[in-house]
Formats: structure tokens, sequence, C-alpha cells
């Protein structure tokens, strides 16, 4: 070509000299068995598609370039051609029509389905597609090209099909399983009959409604389970026949002998698991039962014209429903009728079905009869519909008496705190009265409670005496004391007011801070209470001038009578005014003692002479301050006579 450069003579010796041992080596081998030649597949060019001919699914495949190829055996072996169409169950190789073997690079196959044979066939001619084919029954399918002389896979392709609408004769229905459905509820009928086709669908006919069915499930060609949603069903009861429809159109009917009735009958009570409640309170109907209730129907309570509906109703089926009952506190108490009002035509009413309770409080007793003013009194309140937040009161005509506190520990008991402080002084009769949180009041009156007021009573003091000029702590019991409760002492036209104060009912406890300039001697005392009741008790109270003394020993602890004696006597709070008497509580002899030496707080000195008349024998030692009448403290047997 004269556009082309000539090669070099060197370049073509090196080339020839290569395939010269190429060639030799080739020969080598074939003859001494070493190289082994396998078939090469064929070289396929083709465009795959899907096609539709008058509405027939095809599959077409165009030999755009490459080698011839065969759909039987070549003559020299090569490039047959296996064309294998895989549904979901099997694989199938297409039969080329009559006379169709060799396919040449410009050639288009055509691939379809032939019922008569059941096959799928493959042809060159577009009009014996028209004639032959037929619309595929089981897809989705895919389709293989196979060098069968290689056993290799050309190329794979899906063939997206629209399968055959299934047809037969027409579907006779003989039987269903329900006689009698219910308006309102999803009804269930197993379908039996014949030639029933997969996807058949269902309806309840009568003239003037049809009602078809939500789903349908074709067991059999015998036997189908269709669903009917009946809640905007014709509301009388009508009878309905039920047809079944084909894929193909086809439809049969059952006869009147085979309808089903479409009932919808007024509900009925049963009863329920809640029957009564307090005014005031929500009360839950966890199980109303009876039978025929539909999704809509409506409870409502009724008492002559005051009317409780039922609100959050959930109908759980036909024989059950849930709700929540809110009695208004006003609400009438006694029986109510239970209305059941069905959205269509149907309603009943159950007479005495729910009662309703008064949910104002009763008070029917307490725990005292008698409590005393001054004080905090507790009061256990028996009765009936407490509830947690009520209060109680002490009431009469002048006066009431909150409660500080109140714990409801159930229903029927109340544990309640009263101050007395500000009851009213004469002894009064209160009613005790119980309020609930919503203002409801019951009041206990059968029998009151006496708020009492006594004079003050007298028991005991402690301690019986004190020491002018000192401070003396001191308790009395007795009975009655209020707070604010007084105490005084007093002799003669001398009067002191202790620092005693109440305690409690039974105690008062304090200190007096005895004047220096107080008489001495025995005190009356005086009590009075806050209202002016009072208690005078005399003499139980004595003031000293010094504090008694101690002994804690005499020497010596004998001596002879008709003479002169000299004794030492040891102790404590000893004054100028100390005597020493020797004292034999048998006989009652006795010897004053005037002491003779000095007098030190401790210690006693002196002499003395015991007349002979005196009885000898053990005699009690009592060491007086101030005088013979003053305090004084006694050492039994402590001197002896002889």
């Amino acid at each position: 070509m004269p556009c082309e450069k000539a090669v070099s003579e060197t370049v073509s010796v090196i080339v020839v000299l290569s395939l010269v041992v190429i060639l030799s080596l080739v020969v080598a081998a074939i003859f001494f068995g070493d190289l082994h030649l396998q078939q090469k597949t064929a070289l396929v060019t083709t465009d795959v598609a899907n096609k539709t001919l008058d509405k027939i699914n095809v599959f077409t495949v165009f030999h755009r370039a490459g080698d011839n190829l065969y759909l039987g055996s070549s003559a020299g072996g090569m490039y047959e051609l296996g064309i294998y169409i895989d549904n979901r169950t099997n694989s199938t190789r297409a039969r080329p029509v009559s006379g169709l073997n060799t396919v040449k690079p410009g050639d288009t196959l055509y691939v379809f389905y032939n019922k008569s044979r059941n096959a799928y066939c493959v042809t060159t001619d577009a009009e014996t597609v028209a004639k032959q084919a037929q619309s595929i029954t089981d897809c989705p399918l895919r389709v293989r090209l196979v060098d069968e002389s290689a056993h290799i896979i050309i190329t794979m392709y899906n063939w997206s099909c629209v399968p055959a609408p299934l047809t037969g004769p027409p579907p006779v229905v003989t039987g269903r399983s329900n006689g009698t459905i219910y308006r309102g509820w999803l009804a269930y009928e197993l379908i039996s009959g014949s030639n029933f086709l997969a996807g058949a669908t269902s309806t309840l006919n009568r003239t003037s409604n049809k009602i078809p069915a939500t789903s349908c499930v074709v067991r059999s060609s015998t036997q189908m389970f269709c669903t009917y949603n009946l809640l905007e069903a014709k509301a009388s009861p009508a009878t309905y026949n039920i047809s079944v429809t084909n894929p193909d159109g086809k439809t049969g009917t059952s006869g009147s002998s085979r309808a089903t009735t479409l009932s919808s009958p007024a509900p009925t009570y049963s009863g329920s698991a809640n029957t009564s409640g307090y005014q005031g309170r929500t009360v839950v109907l966890t199980n109303l039962r009876g039978n025929y209730f539909q999704p809509t129907t409506k409870f409502t309570f009724v008492q002559g014209s005051t009317q409780i509906p039922v609100t959050g109703v959930t109908v759980r089926n036909r024989a059950s429903m849930t709700g929540s009952v809110v009695i208004p506190v006003t609400a009438p108490t006694g029986y109510y009728s239970l209305i059941m009002n069905n959205t269509d035509i149907g309603n009943t009413t159950r007479a005495n079905a729910f009662f309703v309770y008064s949910s104002a409080p009763t008070v029917t007793g307490r725990s005292n009869s008698t409590i005393y003013r001054g004080w905090t009194a507790i009061e256990r309140i028996t009765g009936s519909n407490f509830v947690t937040g009520a209060t109680a009161a002490l009431n009469r005509t002048s006066n009431q008496i909150a409660s500080t506190s109140c714990n409801v520990t159930s229903s029927t008991v109340m544990i309640c705190t009263f101050d007395l402080a500000g009851a009213a002084a004469s002894p009064p009769t209160y009613n005790i009265s119980v309020t609930n949180p919503d203002g409801r009041t019951g009041t206990y009156s059968s029998s009151g409670t006496t708020v009492a007021s006594p004079p003050p009573t007298y028991s005991s003091r402690t301690p019986t005496s004190g020491v002018k000029g000192n401070t003396v702590t001191i308790t009395v019991t007795g009975n009655y004391f209020q707070p604010g409760t007084t105490v005084r002492f007093w002799r003669g036209s001398s009067s002191y007011l202790s620092g005693l104060s109440a305690t409690s009912r039974t105690s008062m406890t304090g200190t007096w801070d005895i004047p220096a300039g107080a008489q001495t001697g025995a005190y009356n005392m005086t009590i009075t209470n806050p209202d002016g009741l009072m208690l005078i008790r005399n003499n139980t109270f004595t003031v000293y001038a010094a504090a008694a003394p101690t002994i804690t020993g005499i020497s010596p602890g004998t001596g002879p009578r008709g003479s002169a004696v000299g004794i030492t006597v040891t102790g404590s709070d000893f004054n100028a005014f100390t005597r020493v008497r020797l004292y034999n509580s048998t006989t009652g002899g006795s010897v004053y003692i005037a002491p003779s030496g000095a007098i030190t707080p401790t210690q006693i000195t002196t002499t003395f002479t015991v007349s002979t008349s005196v009885v000898k024998g053990p005699m009690n030692v009592r060491v007086y301050n101030s005088s013979s009448t003053g305090q004084y403290t006694q050492l039994n047997g402590a001197y002896t006579l002889t």
C-alpha cells in the first residue's frame, strides 16, 4: 500500500527465525503428546430482549456477530447452542421448530410458550409466533444461552413475563360455616364448593346492598376462607347470599338455602365485675358482660332525670366491654338502670344494674367520751367513707374546735388530735364531725363528747420542806391540772407564788425561791386552774430557818446516871442554836442537853448529868437546829445509860 512504510531486512529475518522455532516446538509437542488442544467456545455477540407480539410475551435473541450457531448437532461438532428456560420449579430446553437448525449472524430467534405442547419453542419466523404462542403461566423466568459443545454458559437473562390468567368453569358455592353473622364486627366464613381458582374473591349480596370480602384465601378448588367487615352493614336484620368470583370473572352464588343472615339484635346484659360506687369517685368497669355489643355501643346509667354516661368505652368483643363511670358528687344515691344503645335501632335497659352510695362520711364512734380542757386530746374515730385528707372537728352551738391533725388509716378509721386549750370553761358537750376533701360532712351525734374542766386534785408533793433563803425544786402530783395552773404557798398573811407549771394533767414541777425573810413553820398550798377552779391543801410544806443537821458520831457512847458526863457529837450543819437530846423511844424518857462548850458547824462539845430516874439502857440521840420544834436528825441507839 503506498501510504505504508516497508519493513527493514533485519527485522524480517528475525521474524522468520522466530516462526520456525515456534513451529518446531508445536510439532514436537504434538508428536510426544505434551500439548492438549481444547475446543474454544463460540464467538457470539447477541442482543437479548423481552418482546410483546399480539399481547403475548416472547423472548428474542438477535445474533449480531460471530460464529454460526446450531440449535441441534452441527456437522463439525462445533458451537451447538442450547436455550434453557428456568422457572421456579424446573428447567426446560427450548425446542426449535421443524427445519430450524443453523443460526447465522443477523438472524433473530423468537422464544415462546406453546400451551398444547406444554413446551417452549424457538423460531425465526414472527408469523409462527403469532399462530402458536400463548401467554406463560409460570413466572418469573430466566433464560440461559449455553454452548453445549464446550458446556459453557454464553449469557443469562431474566425474562420478565406476565402469567396468563387462570380460567376454568364457573365456581359453585354449596356451603358456608356461619348461618348468622353480626353487625359491627368482622365475620369469618369458610366457603365450600368447587372450581375455586387462586385469587378468587367473595361478596355478601342482597338486593340493595353488597358487602365485599376484605380478604380471601383459596385453600383448594373446593374450599376458601373469607373475611367481611360488617361495621357499616345495614342496620335491620337481612339475608345475604354468598357469591364467589374467580379471576377470569366467572361467578357462582349460593342459593337461598345456603344464605347467611346478617343479624343486629339489641344488646343484652349478664353481669359486671363492678356494680357500685361512691359519689364523687370514678369506678372502672373492668368487665361488663352481655351479648350483641357493637364497637360503637353506648352505655349509660340512669336514675330518673340523672344520667351518668360510661366513658372511655372499649368493646373488646360482642360479649364484653370496659369503661369508666365518673360519678358526680351530686348524683342521687340508690340504684341506677343501665341503658345499652347500639348505633342502629337496637337498645336495652337493665334495671338495678348499678348502685351509688353517698360519699359523705358517717361517724359511728369515738374512743373518748370525756376529754379535758387545756390539753391535747387524741380521738380514734370510726365510721365509713373516710377519704385521705379528711379532717374532724368538735362542734357545739357556740364553739368549734378543729382537729390539728388527722391520719386516715382506712375508709372506716381515722386518728385525730384536738388542742383543747381554747375549749369553753364550763364542761360542755361536743359532737364530732368528719369532713372529706370534697366538702361532704358526717356528724356523730348519738352520744356527745364532754370536754371536762374539773377542779384540780392533790395526791403528793416532793419534798415536804425547805429552808428559807434557798431555792427548792418541787413536784406536785394530782389530777385535772391545766397549762397555766398556778401554785401558791401561804402562811397567815405571808403568801408566795411558786414557779411550778403543769407538765401533764396529773403532774406539776418547778422551783420555789423561799425568801430569806419568810416565816418558818408549816405552809398551806393553793392550786388554781386558769378557769378559776382551785384546791386548798393545809400544812403541805414546812419552811425551816436552817437545814437539818446530820450526825456522824458520838463519843463516848456510854455514861452513868446521876453524875456529870462529857460528850462530843460530830456531824454537819450545826449552828449556835443547835440542841442535843437523849431520847428513849420505849420508855419515853428524855434529856435535853444545852451545849456548854464551843459549837462549830461539825462538832458540839458539852457536859450533862442524867437523872437517876431515867431508865438506863440504849438512848436515841437527836440534834435540833434552832429549837426543839426545828429540824432535827436522829441516830438511834447511839448512847447507852449505865
